[in-house]
């Protein structure tokens, strides 16, 4: 059952939820290359992303069109998601294509392992959507994906969802999804002060900076 790596591998998420965590992939050291070596690249690869080190990610889940293809045990879910929220920040259009075929029949699903970090398939599925260009389909996932982690009252995985749902609707080419996304974003900044969720306090930040040069 690799005990020790998976009480590793939390800690190294909630150290990266809480900000603490400044350097992902030196933290993971042999985790990298053990019996949990696939998952665990692509979690630190999501670590990687969330923290803009787009080059690093990419040099730990390996070159473009590449993802995941895992046995269906207990990991799938965990590394398969966070292979989806990685290659859609990297722009890998073959390797997202490959995954939403991969995730699609399992929309609506939670994991337990990681869950309450990466906030399940339906928001991988608006990330990998969104990706490749089909934007009523990405936002249709992160509502569900809202709703559905409303429901459980994970509050990290929740703000995560939101701010993907925020982005989307800001992105819309409808006035009235426009109109809706600072409600959205603000929830979930409310949510992540709450918490202290670093990673979405931070993109956050980033996007009203982005916004304040954009009217400049």
């Amino acid at each position: 059952w690799q005990a020790d790596d998976i009480y590793t591998a939390y800690e190294l998420s909630i150290g990266h939820d809480r900000g603490t965590l400044t350097d992902p992939l030196a933290a993971a050291g042999d985790l990298l290359d053990g019996d949990l070596a696939v998952g665990v690249r692509e979690v630190v690869g999501w670590m990687l992303v969330e923290n803009g080190d787009l080059t690093r990610a990419r040099q730990v889940v390996g070159p473009t069109g590449s993802a995941p293809d895992l046995p269906a045990d207990w990991l799938w879910a965990e590394s398969v998601t966070a292979a989806a929220h990685v290659r859609a920040a990297l722009g890998d259009l073959p390797a997202c294509a490959a995954l939403r075929q991969r995730l699609a029949p399992m929309a609506g699903r939670l994991d337990v392992t990681a869950g309450p970090f990466l906030g399940g398939i339906d928001l991988a599925l608006a990330r990998l959507a969104d990706a490749l260009g089909d934007g009523p389909a990405a936002r249709r996932h992160a509502a569900d994906a809202v709703a559905m982690l409303e429901g459980f009252g994970a509050g990290p995985a929740l703000a995560r969802a939101l701010l993907c749902q925020g982005q989307l609707l800001a992105a819309s080419d409808d006035v009235r999804d426009r109109a809706a996304a600072d409600t959205v974003l603000l929830r979930a900044g409310r949510i992540a002060d709450e918490v202290g969720l670093a990673p979405v306090r931070t993109a956050l930040d980033r996007m009203q900076a982005a916004s304040k040069v954009a009217t400049v």
